[in-house]
């Protein structure tokens, strides 16, 4: 059982909004897609395009984020990322293809230093009895920005306009950000506004992670399941509606069904790693039955039974969606002494390589088929042999404090 101080209650609850928010900005646009494109008259696959640059945008927020985090302050630095990324979603309304390119970066900009910052604002207002337990539940509530984007988007676009669908979400989330300017002063006492700005920590960062084999071999694990992972949640709606004809409404339910089993996943999974003491083990089952409940989903058709799509879809999400809190916890597990925030920033920087690279294979792949299925075919397999790896190899685990 949590038990907070005001102010640690008060951080918790500004972290997991701030997450739910920026969760729901970065779906907005893959559930809506096929109204984007259409409006556009551009091809589905270019949206392989734009959630490369969007994943490049996190890569690199990611890598400054910290640095900007000490100068600014977390909660300074989360607003920064609402406001940013809700530009970038009112300017997607203008009809330009370079804008949009542009903007996409932008918006996954935005998204690279809101993790860093969470975790440095329940570093300083949560006990540190409690600090495993609130990262672990701020990180579940992701998919619940996910999820309300599924249902509140597309309900928005079809009854106004998909214009306006993303109007609404820039709107809120500018009230979220003046809403925290409320505790900044409180939150953001430990900034350093002296810091200075630099990349130097990023070649070292990526030194630690590509030098010892465990670190290496989880990092390009984790490549391959965000590739995944990032290609269910931005191609699925367009293929329900493309390959079986289901509605944008039904197939953003579907996708809410998702992010809804990823909740439960992220904590089930957890729960299992840490009982078990094997989360290596916990990572290549995982792997392993991503590709089996992704191929299984190539094969829907319009005449499903509705109820079994939806529960196919929640224990898809359960483990295509699951995985990464037992990831940061494996690589925190096998960092050198005094080194973690090192190295999980250099293994999240190379799985969010992934994010950029798998969806641009599989633009390209369904540019040269036309068929959704080679292309989550061939991320499936590739998920099969990480998982499989993951189980063929036997580091001993270097515990943190040793």
């Amino acid at each position: 059982m949590l038990k907070f101080t005001p102010n640690g209650k008060r951080a918790f609850v500004a972290a997991c909004v701030v997450q739910v928010m920026i969760t729901w900005i970065l779906a907005a646009v893959p559930t809506i897609a096929p109204l984007i494109t259409d409006s556009f008259h551009i091809s589905d696959a270019l949206l392989g395009v734009f959630l490369a640059l969007c994943y490049a945008g996190t890569c690199l927020g990611s890598l400054v984020g910290g640095t900007l985090i000490r100068r600014y302050g977390p909660l300074r630095m989360s607003q920064v990322c609402l406001l940013s990324s809700a530009i970038a979603l009112l300017g997607m309304t203008i009809p330009s293809l370079w804008i949009l390119a542009v903007l996409a970066f932008l918006l996954g900009f935005g998204d690279g230093p809101v993790m860093p910052a969470a975790s440095d604002l329940l570093y300083h207002n949560v006990s540190k009895q409690n600090i495993d337990f609130s990262l672990s539940l701020k990180q579940a509530t992701a998919p619940v920005g996910t999820a309300i984007a599924g249902v509140s988007v597309p309900f928005l676009a079809l009854h106004f306009d998909w214009r306006a669908s993303l109007t609404v979400v820039a709107i809120v989330a500018v009230a979220i950000s003046l809403w925290l300017s409320i505790y900044h002063k409180t939150f953001d006492d430990h900034d350093e506004p002296n810091k200075e700005i630099s990349f130097k920590a990023i070649k070292e960062s990526l030194d630690l992670v590509m030098k010892v084999p465990v670190l290496r071999r989880i990092s390009i694990m984790g490549l391959i399941y965000q590739g995944l992972q990032v290609c269910v949640l931005g191609f699925f709606v367009i293929f329900l509606v493309r390959k079986a004809d289901f509605s944008v409404v039904f197939a953003g339910l579907a996708l809410s069904c998702i992010n809804i089993g990823a909740i439960s996943g992220r904590v089930l999974w957890g729960y299992i790693a840490s009982k078990t003491h094997k989360a290596r083990l916990s990572l290549g089952v995982i792997g392993i039955l991503m590709g089996v409940c992704l191929i299984a989903l190539t094969f829907v058709e319009h005449d499903w039974n509705k109820f079994l799509l939806l529960l196919l879809c929640f224990v898809s999400g359960n483990v295509c969606l699951g995985w990464k809190g037992v990831f940061l916890a494996e690589i925190a597990k096998n960092a050198p002494n005094g080194r973690v925030s090192e190295v999980t920033g250099g293994g999240n920087f190379v799985s969010f390589s992934g994010a950029v690279l798998v969806p641009i294979v599989f633009g390209l792949l369904l540019h040269a088929t036309s068929a959704y299925e080679w292309s989550f075919w061939l991320i499936s397999i590739a998920c099969v042999l990480a998982g499989l790896w993951m189980l063929a190899k036997k580091d001993p685990v270097k515990p943190i404090n040793e």
